[in-house]
């Protein structure tokens, strides 16, 4: 288990250059409450993704977490326990540092910042940032419930989750090895080609020998002839080859022009794509919102009109403009595959001229023999030199022997390959686990109340059945019970990561997640969840009312001249 003991601040966002210390392992249940904008999120969320992982925990950029005042000096410590290591990690910003100690000795940093990250996160904490804010923090600036994950997103955390990211690294090893054998089997083939090429011209040689031995002048000179009018047809082949390729050629000027538009429409056309999901999403909140989720007071009808008649004028405007776009993709497509049909038979006709030259090369040599042995009267040449035929065989069977060497390894990563396909062993693994899962969100479903049976397929599809079986889908639920889904799903995955990698917490923070979405009894239900789980877990709010009597310890966070302070508060 990751015990994390205390975490200590100073000009992070709104906290100034007194430093800020927070017990991580007091009380196992802590309010944070203030105002808006009062930075109850940065001691935690931001905080420990910083110190961490080096990045902030919502999507701002690295440079927004130095204080806006202080302008510098930045620094973030925190310390923990992991069995009977205590380790202690220091990040800072103007000036840049990022220090690990163990046992309070410095891990020598050998090589980059990246590196050393990559040691933090897979030798020590062994936990990914997805993964962290998947089952530490479950927040609202930041976290994306796992059923608003896409299908591959969700693919991807599971495996994560599961460690089955190391039969990613095999797979890519495994395209390496792939590359490899191919490009020797071509190799194997093309010398194959060459040594056959040789012995049957020197084949072909010894039989001119011996025809020149037993024959006139002119029959030297007939063949040399007709290995002339061979070579003629072949140069004059190759001339209309060489027309072909210019012609081909010229018919595909406009490649690289026609590939960057196309790159930068297909480009164009992901923006203007996620705008309309926005303008979407805007409207499809104001149509099924009267009043405000979060404050609560009453949406002006005429406001209310005027933004979805706005976001109707500009879907459709976008929706018009999308038409046209995939009008000119579709345009661009179609011309690109010609294109491509061009290149393809550009790569034939080169291929076809290579072997004609070879050939040519092959009938120039046999002239030049044949030119010297009528030179020299056929009688006085002799045999072909038997020793190079024979090592030329001898290298003509051992490339046939690689070449089966290489087939029976190429079969070998054939079947590697289907093996490590998402429906391989991938596949396999998840298969054995996705029953785990489905009953351990069912038992948190049932502690929250939420009595409906919660089932993922191995496509991480999720189907949930009410107690007479109808069937619902995770948006057909209300914004509350969504939230006992999350919370049951991120409880899941802590369980799911202490019994697969032996990954496990002490902290588990939910910012702002109780407010509005979960009641009274909700809180309750969670507090029971977690009475038997040796976990701390913060609660962030500005609902102090609502939730102080179900803490055991309650922070209050304010904004003093500019500067956010953190202090405890009686109970």
């Amino acid at each position: 288990m990751i015990r994390f003991n205390k975490i200590s601040i100073r000009n992070l966002m709104s906290y100034g250059d007194n430093s800020t210390v927070i017990d991580l392992s007091g009380p196992k249940s802590t309010l944070v409450v203030g105002t808006n904008g009062a930075g109850k999120s940065v001691a935690f969320t931001e905080a420990l993704t910083f110190v961490l992982y080096g990045k902030p925990y919502r999507k701002i950029t690295k440079g927004q977490l130095v204080n806006s005042i202080n302008k510098k000096n930045t620094i973030v410590e925190i310390d923990f326990e992991i069995g009977p290591d205590s380790f202690k990690v220091i990040r800072g910003i103007k000036p840049d540092k990022f220090e690990i100690y163990r046992n309070e000795t410095l891990i020598n940093k050998e090589s980059s910042n990246k590196l050393y990250q990559e040691m933090l996160e897979n030798d020590i904490l062994k936990m990914s940032f997805k993964s962290f804010s998947q089952i530490v923090i479950l927040g609202t600036a930041q976290f994306i419930p796992f059923m608003q994950l896409s299908t591959p997103a969700r693919r991807e955390f599971i495996e994560d989750l599961l460690g089955l990211e190391v039969f990613s690294g095999m797979n890519a090893i495994l395209k390496e090895k792939v590359s490899s054998n191919k490009s020797k089997i071509i190799d194997n083939k093309h010398s194959f080609e060459m040594v056959s090429q040789k012995i049957e011209a020197l084949k072909n040689k010894q039989k001119a020998i011996d025809e020149l031995k037993n024959k006139q002048d002119d029959a030297i000179r007939e063949k040399i002839s007709k290995a002339n009018s061979e070579i003629e047809a072949i140069e004059t082949r190759m001339v209309t080859i060489d027309a072909k390729i210019d012609k081909n050629n010229k018919t595909i000027l406009d490649k690289d022009a026609v590939y960057s538009k196309h790159k930068k429409l297909s480009e164009l056309r992901n923006t203007i794509s996620s705008k309309l999901s926005l303008h979407k999403k805007d409207k499809v909140f104001f149509d099924e919102h009267d009043d405000c989720p979060t404050c609560r007071q009453h949406i002006d009808e005429l406001f209310r009109q005027k933004i979805i008649d706005e976001n109707d004028n500009s879907i459709s405007k976008i929706e018009s403009g999308l038409d046209k776009l995939d009008q000119e993709l579709q345009s661009l497509n179609s011309r690109i595959e010609e294109i491509q049909n061009v290149l393809s038979n550009v790569q034939e006709l080169t291929r076809e001229k290579d072997n004609l030259i070879t050939k040519k090369e092959v009938l120039s040599r046999a002239i030049v023999q044949l030119e010297t042995e009528y030179n020299t009267e056929s009688k006085d040449v002799d045999n072909i030199d038997k020793e190079e035929v024979s090592n030329l065989i001898r290298e003509k069977t051992k490339l046939i022997s690689d070449k089966e060497t290489l087939q029976e390894e190429k079969s070998v990563l054939d079947v590697s390959a289907a093996l490590l396909k998402d429906g391989g062993i991938k596949a396999r693994i998840i298969h054995q686990y996705i029953p785990k899962i489905n009953k351990l969100v069912n038992s948190y479903l049932e502690a929250f109340e939420f009595f409906a049976n919660f089932h993922l397929d191995e496509n991480f599809d999720e189907v949930i059945k009410s107690r007479h079986r109808d069937e619902y889908s995770y948006y057909s639920f209300s914004q509350g019970e969504k939230a006992r889904i999350d919370i049951s799903l991120m409880l899941t995955w802590r369980h799911l990561a202490k019994m697969r990698n032996s990954v496990d917490t002490n902290l588990l923070i939910m910012d702002e997640v109780f407010d509005g979405s979960i009641n009274s009894e909700g809180v309750e239900n969670f507090k029971n969840i977690l009475t038997n789980e040796p976990t701390n877990y913060i609660v962030i709010s500005h609902k102090k009312e609502t939730h102080e009597s179900a803490f055991e310890r309650v922070f209050e966070v304010q904004k003093i001249r500019n500067f956010t302070e953190l202090k405890e508060i009686d109970i």
